[in-house]
């Protein structure tokens, strides 16, 4: 007689996520949730806002939204990265979609690529991280440069991004510590 599972899953298969036993559980589960969006708003704000050396402000979001695109995609939905990118756009000026569709491009490709990524060591996932942190610099200074017509200042904004781009690639281990910190306050496992 085969037997009936109903809405259960086969115990083969292992569920992706955390199932909660009990309201504290729930509680600390959102909470950890809570502060990890809380330092990613944080992360978003402080790349609004421009440095006092030659205007250079990284989009500090970018490791965060690289990182748990490919760890924790759950957390970090494609329509939220197009969101973030489209406030982003309306804060700092850029044309309407750049960042968006600079952010999306970034998120897929971290997302593309998750299983490789998951089974590489730091220095290659470093290297990735690089290799995409460029792409977004490179679409966005593109991007924004055609937009505005302006080919004027190609030359500094070419070398601010760059700037940018290599501030984000040299701090990308103290990110991976951070993201794994906050990841732990959130995290839960099946016991």
């Amino acid at each position: 007689m085969r037997r009936q599972l109903g809405n259960r899953r086969p115990t083969s298969r292992k569920r992706r996520g955390y199932t909660p036993d009990g309201w504290s559980e729930v509680a600390e589960y959102y909470a950890g949730i809570g502060i990890v969006y809380l330092v990613f708003t944080l992360m978003i704000i402080l790349s609004w806002i421009s440095s006092p050396v030659a205007g250079i402000a990284p989009f500090w979001a970018l490791p965060l939204i690289f990182i748990w695109s490919f760890r924790h995609p759950d957390l970090i939905p494609g329509w939220l990265v197009f969101m973030i990118g489209l406030l982003s756009d309306i804060v700092i000026g850029t044309p309407i979609a750049v960042h968006a569709f600079a952010l999306l491009s970034c998120a897929m490709l971290a997302r593309v690529q998750q299983r490789f990524l998951l089974t590489q060591g730091f220095i290659a996932v470093w290297a990735n991280f690089s290799a995409v942190s460029f792409l977004f610099s490179l679409i966005v200074t593109a991007l924004t440069i055609l937009a505005t017509r302006n080919f004027t200042g190609i030359g500094a904004t070419a070398i601010t991004s760059l700037i940018s781009w290599g501030m984000l690639a040299v701090l990308f281990p103290l990110f991976v510590i951070a993201s794994h910190g906050l990841m732990t306050l959130s995290a839960r496992t099946d016991s």
